[in-house]
């Protein structure tokens, strides 16, 4: 079995090499679905988050949802309530994952699982992978992304880029790039990266 980190800054491509690595057979995780679902009655993660937070973060009417983007706006601006987020979801998270590899290691022990996480290199989890893909773009063409996807605007975008987390350049171990800046390039890399891991 082989652990793949699969990280990078905002609207480099992640999701789409995620995609990929999933059509051509790996075990596949995307982070921000799985803490998503932990948002949601009745995870246990839920009723802390409304208890941490207060009741305003929920959507107005009767649906009890919490609401994202009021949430993600007060921990970006808040490091402290980031830190409370944090420490409510990412244990919740890794035992999310650790489930997949036991699972996995049971019915196919040569699994290549790739987790994908933005901020996979500021959690525990990242203790747990073999190697690690990393990609990137220019950072116009990122800016231009991000813009157009979430609608938001240069500065929004800037801030966001700034608070990611950069950890990465500074480690060591086994790690691959993949440039995202050509789109129609993106898939052959990924297939080269994938061929490698199964001939380990």
């Amino acid at each position: 079995m082989l652990k793949v980190g699969l990280t990078g800054g905002i609207a480099t491509g992640k999701s789409t090499v995620l995609r990929i690595f999933e059509e051509l057979g790996a075990v596949v995780i995307d982070s921000d679905q799985v803490a998503k679902s932990f948002l949601q009655i009745p995870s246990p993660c839920y009723f802390q988050i409304v208890a941490k937070f207060g009741t305003h973060i929920l959507k107005p009417g009767s649906s009890y949802e919490i609401d994202r983007a009021k949430l993600a706006n007060i921990i970006f601006t808040n490091p402290e309530k980031k830190n409370d987020l944090t420490a409510i979801i990412h244990p919740a998270v890794y035992q999310s994952f650790m489930d997949v590899v036991a699972l996995n290691e049971l019915s196919r022990p040569d699994a290549i699982i790739v987790y994908e996480s933005a901020i996979l290199f500021d959690t525990i989890l990242v203790k747990e992978m073999d190697t690690f893909v990393v990609t990137t773009c220019d950072r116009e063409l990122q800016i231009k992304r991000a813009m157009a996807r979430d609608n938001s605007t240069i500065e929004q975008v800037e801030s966001r880029m700034a608070a990611q987390s950069t950890r990465h350049m500074f480690y060591s171990g086994p790690m691959t790039f993949i440039d995202t800046n050509d789109e129609s390039l993106v898939r052959q890399q990924v297939v080269d990266l994938y061929r490698q891991y199964r001939a380990v």
